[in-house]
């Protein structure tokens, strides 16, 4: 679908559809083991209706007037309903003054959950708009194999198109092996007929007549290895996970457990992860004991190599782990930082988060792999392998480990007894790297030192605030009060405007926020980039949007009543200021409502 969508062939032959109006192309894929909004009719009409207004912007009043008039009077919104998105997205398609034409491709509408007769029933509906037309993909269900009948007039059998280009796949694959027996070229019609047009089926199929190549295997042998497999793609997946025999299978529960949770929150594994399922993880505060291993980076070629191997063995039909480039220290090195273990397709995430598989991976894991502190824990643990592998002073090997630690601090569950021990785990780990290597951007660029402030500044940009006092207790040396300039990083850094790391204004912290300023952190500066953020989410997204207006006014208030400068600061460009909806909402609070006692 996405091949089909970006083609050249596809733009001019909308083109030609669209004759002298504008044509935009939409996509958008249902995903079953996603969010509600990956796999729901709310989400297809939210990514249709953005996509929508992104290309006709000047039709926003249209589509929501009601909305459009609350968001001016900084109102709180209403959730949309799935009949408000398609009202909305009709207004726009079928207003006088919209002159622009879309194509929609939706994939995977087998993977839509709900009722699959109201899904048919909105695909007709919008199929029948004479500005939008709809390409879309789906196993075949009898319900939209009548869709595909009845409403879009046509409808293609991808294995009736791909035949040639799998065999050739096939041929090329095999290569000489195949060539130089006519009796092999059999093979490959046999799989072409077997495979339906599924590619990954045929890779599958064809790396295992690769291994039987090279285990000697004659004619005979390789049909019954082609015609041994299921064409479907689950039935492969449950009969190689049931040969893989008992010690394989009890790790392979473990690794494909692993990948699923990460996977589920749209995320892949660092290779330590799974280096460390190898070395064992059975105990719960597996986390908290990685700081007796004695590991040094010339032992991570090595770790890389036999954690690669434990996967191939175990799982290498539904994991892919990258291959290491070289052994040079650069490689090696860059590999520990970038590379992620991950499904070798969606198929297999598929099969491990639904159905039979998914209670056979419950019944065979610790009871901690299941619980909500698990993956805290391990990335916890993946920070302290990463310490003690790669020199500090190698590019991004901070910010990573703090980007590690600021996951584990996401997943944390917030029991105060295991969010002590994790913040003290977390304060040794970054401040080896404080310590060691300058791994801020903006200081590194600049040629500065780091200073008492660094640490915190890089917990409080990360997300890992939840325990701001806990780390400024581990931090004697940091006198807030002695250095103005210095402490207003730490007020930028709540607020999500800091040079480290920014974030939304939803995302704030009021309560780490008034801790800060408590602690008698400066206010210096601050104020402008506040209204400059301020007015750069508002543009970037109505201000009414849920949670938005609360949290600004909150933090504002805060920053007010601890007597932050709001005299303008910005250089303007032009001769007569244009003064934001921000600024004057701003002005406003700051002279008409009262400041409680936030103290």
């Amino acid at each position: 679908m996405k091949y089909i969508s970006n083609a050249t062939e596809t733009k001019q032959i909308l083109t030609q559809w669209a004759e002298h109006g504008s044509v935009f192309v939409i996509e958008t894929y249902f995903w079953n083991p996603g969010t509600l909004l990956q796999k729901s009719e709310q989400g297809l009409l939210q990514a249709i209706l953005y996509q929508v207004l992104s290309a006709c912007n000047d039709l926003v009043r249209v589509a929501t007037p009601l909305r459009w008039k609350r968001s001016h009077r900084y109102q709180q919104q209403e959730p949309w309903s799935r009949d408000e998105l398609l009202e909305a997205l009709m207004r726009v398609l079928e207003h006088p003054n919209n002159t622009a034409y879309f194509c929609v491709f939706v994939d995977g509408l087998d993977e839509c959950q709900g009722d699959r007769t109201k899904l048919v029933e909105l695909v007709q509906r919008l199929a029948q708009t004479p500005r939008l037309k709809i390409c879309a993909s789906s196993r075949p269900r009898n319900a939209f194999r009548e869709l595909s009948v009845e409403c879009l007039g046509s409808s293609l059998s991808i294995q009736d198109f791909t035949g040639e280009d799998i065999r050739r796949f096939v041929l090329d694959e095999l290569g000489k092996a195949i060539r130089s027996n006519p009796q092999h070229v059999e093979l490959a019609d046999v799989i072409v007929s077997k495979a339906q047009g599924v590619f990954l089926w045929v890779f599958l199929v064809v790396r295992s007549l690769r291994e039987g190549f090279g285990e000697g295997d004659g004619f005979e042998m390789m049909h019954q290895r082609v015609n041994g497999l299921p064409s479907e793609l689950e039935e492969y997946y449950k009969r190689i996970f049931d040969g893989s025999g008992p010690v394989y299978q009890r790790d392979a529960c473990r690794i494909l457990k692993v990948t699923a949770a990460f996977a589920a929150k749209g995320r892949a594994a660092s290779f330590i992860v799974y280096w460390l399922l190898k070395q064992g993880i059975d105990d719960q505060d597996f986390a908290f004991q990685q700081g007796e291993r004695d590991l040094q980076f010339h032992d991570l070629a090595s770790m890389i190599m036999e954690t690669q191997n434990f996967l191939n063995a175990r799982c290498k039909d539904f994991v892919r782990m990258p291959d290491l480039k070289s052994n040079s220290p650069f490689d090696v090195g860059n590999y520990l930082l970038q590379s992620r273990v991950e499904f070798l397709h969606k198929t297999a995430l598929d099969f491990c988060s639904t159905g039979h598989l998914s209670d056979v991976l419950n019944l065979n894991v610790p009871t901690h792999f299941k619980s909500p502190m698990f993956l805290s824990h391990l990335y916890i643990a993946q920070t302290q392998i990463q310490s003690m592998l790669i020199d500090t002073t190698f590019p991004g090997s901070c910010m990573c480990s703090v980007r590690s630690m600021r996951m584990a601090q996401l997943y944390l569950d917030h029991s105060h007894s295991t969010a002590s021990k994790t913040v003290a785990a977390m304060e040794d780990l970054v401040l080896h790297h404080v310590r060691n290597s300058d791994c801020h951007p903006c200081r590194r660029s600049r040629g500065m030192s780091y200073d008492e402030y660094d640490l915190a500044e890089l917990f409080l940009a990360y997300g890992l605030r939840d325990h701001i006092d806990e780390i400024i207790a581990l931090r004697p040396n940091i006198q807030l009060s002695n250095d103005r300039v210095g402490t207003a990083r730490l007020a930028r850094a709540a607020l999500g405007i800091s040079s480290c790391r920014q974030f939304p204004m939803t995302d704030i912290d009021t309560d780490v926020l008034k801790a800060l300023l408590q602690h008698e952190a400066s206010t210096k500066g601050v104020w402008t980039g506040f209204v400059l953020k301020l007015a750069l989410e508002q543009r970037l997204s109505h201000p009414s949007r849920a949670g938005f207006l609360a949290k600004a006014v909150e933090a504002a208030k805060i920053l007010l009543a601890y007597g932050a400068d709001t005299t303008p600061k910005v250089r303007r460009k032009a001769a007569a200021p244009r003064v934001s909806q921000s600024e004057v909402w701003l002005a406003d609070l700051h002279a008409d409502e009262p400041i409680p006692d936030l103290c």
